[in-house]
């Protein structure tokens, strides 16, 4: 069952999704500008939902929020400043490239993987190539490679089981020579031919 969720999850998972922090990727974003001086790039919310149209139309009252789109430094969310304001929509391919330059100039790199493309920061991932190459070393030095003229030996005949000798001759044996010494016992011993007893012919 939960393979199959997880299949379902990774089918449905879009391929950009790893460019993509808390802004969900349906959701538009505009370049704004205070004064025709650029702030960023945002996705805008206004009365606790996510702004979807094209053009910037707010009615009299309407106040937006402004979620800056930077996953890779998340900034605080702030209103947006009362006077000259305007926004253009980013076009959704241009928006993915401003994603991986932005991903790229704060030090990650993308590898895909068994759950897809993932985001990797470079110095960790330089960090833990170091580290399993000590790892390496360590265990080629404890183990060191058997020389080249050296046969490994192998054992590829199953062991025979034991036979019924094998298994109870020592125990038949000792039982024999117990019986043995048993009639010599009675028969030196407790078997007196002078104490009358006679002989059956």
């Amino acid at each position: 069952m939960v393979t199959l969720l997880l299949l379902i999850s990774s089918l449905g998972a879009s391929p950009d999704a790893h460019l993509y922090g808390d802004i969900p990727s349906d959701v538009p974003t505009y370049s704004v500008y205070v004064n025709d001086a650029k702030q960023g790039v945002v996705a805008l919310r206004v009365e606790n939902d996510w702004y979807r149209e094209d053009v910037v139309d707010l009615q009299p009252g309407q106040r937006a929020t402004w979620y800056f789109e930077t996953p890779w430094a998340p900034q605080e969310p702030r209103f947006a400043p009362r006077g000259n304001v305007t926004y253009q929509r980013e076009i959704e391919s241009l928006r993915k490239e401003r994603l991986q330059k932005g991903w790229k100039e704060a030090g990650y790199i993308f590898r895909k993987g068994p759950n897809g493309t993932q985001r990797i920061y470079e110095p960790h991932l330089e960090y833990a190539q170091r580290s399993q190459a000590m790892a390496q070393a360590v265990e080629d030095r404890l183990n060191p490679p058997l020389p080249e003229n050296t046969v490994a030996v192998t054992q590829t005949d199953t062991p025979k089981k034991p036979g019924i000798f094998t298994l109870y001759g020592p125990h038949i044996i000792i039982l024999l020579i117990g019986l043995a010494a048993l009639g010599a016992i009675i028969k030196f011993t407790l078997v007196d031919k002078n104490d009358g007893w006679e002989s059956v012919e």
